[in-house]
């Protein structure tokens, strides 16, 4: 069974559970996106987000974590010991007066 408790304790933010998955969300509130004279705000895409799942002999975890283009490289390491496997990166730049977002997604 997922260890919901200790999960919540380790990364100090509280999810939210259904069935048998918890989700953590955190919101990058400090990033200020433009599109259109539009601003994006969390909600609307820039939430970084995992899940966990307990499987039969270990948790598999699936989520995005949006970065800004600096924090790129840091972004795509992860344990020598445990790859995180990922999908391309999206970008959020089309006609955005910020600085480019990104959003990786990642499963393992």
């Amino acid at each position: 069974m997922l260890d919901t408790e200790a999960i919540e304790s380790l990364t100090g933010l509280k999810g939210q559970t259904t069935g048998d998955v918890l989700k953590l969300s955190v919101p990058r509130s400090e990033v200020r996106v433009t599109l259109d004279g539009f601003e994006i705000i969390p909600f609307m895409g820039l939430t970084s987000w995992v899940s966990f799942k307990q499987g039969a002999h270990h948790a598999t975890l699936m989520g995005d974590i949006v970065v800004l283009e600096d924090e790129i490289e840091d972004a795509g390491r992860s344990d020598p010991g445990e790859p995180v496997r990922n999908s391309p990166t999206q970008s959020f730049r089309p006609r955005a007066a910020a600085r480019d977002v990104y959003a990786c997604r990642g499963y393992g």
